[in-house]
């Protein structure tokens, strides 16, 4: 994905507006502004490309690991396997691990989206 040397134009402003009123929950607040910035340089066909990243949804995830969180699908998806794996051999670490991740899981999917999100513009930018 290379950023464009041209300034975004008003449709460009405008999908990109258009993305954050569906994708606004998948990011940390402090990280909107970074991902807005990042979309509005990418030229057409990469700003089309970044628009099909499966970013976690949190809600998603809560409804999912609120039930099968005890055994630690929550941890899985968002790729901490050895906590997974703890979990789902204490049964969500005796219950009390299963309701404190039920009230952090929104803020973790929204730290790795942005984590993920790093790491994407990173590597596009060791491309350039």
């Amino acid at each position: 994905m290379n950023t464009s040397e041209n300034p975004p134009t008003q449709k460009r402003k405008n999908d990109v507006q258009a993305y954050f009123i569906f994708h606004e929950n998948y990011f940390p607040s402090v990280a909107w502004d970074a991902v807005k910035d990042y979309m509005l340089g990418l030229n057409e066909a990469d700003f089309d490309t970044f628009q099909l990243i499966p970013f976690k949804n949190p809600s998603t995830l809560f409804w999912t690991a609120f039930p099968l969180g005890i055994f630690g699908v929550d941890r899985f998806v968002l790729g901490e396997v050895g906590l997974g794996v703890v979990k789902m051999l204490t049964f969500g670490q005796f219950f009390i691990g299963f309701v404190l991740d039920s009230f952090t899981i929104f803020d973790r999917t929204r730290n790795f989206n942005y984590e993920w999100f790093l790491q994407i513009k990173l590597r596009n930018q060791a491309y350039l």
